[in-house]
């Protein structure tokens, strides 16, 4: 077990999850049957990542630029 703190209060979380206290916490109050796998979660990242770098000129350009 491992203890986290936000500003709610502590909580004990198991050593081997790989989220925090909110996220524990929400699972708590919101139920939810679906779960991820960690290579569902290294594909968002992976899609993230494109995504990050296909609209990443459009972010260095100036509003003028557009005009």
């Amino acid at each position: 077990m491992r203890k986290e703190i936000d500003f709610l209060g502590e909580k004990e979380l198991p050593a081997n999850v790989l989220f925090g206290i909110q996220s524990f916490r929400v699972e708590g109050n919101f139920h939810c049957d679906i779960r991820f796998s960690i290579e569902q979660y290294m594909a968002i990242a992976y899609v993230h990542g494109i995504y990050k770098r296909a609209i990443e000129p459009f972010l260095l350009k100036s509003s003028e630029d557009y005009l």
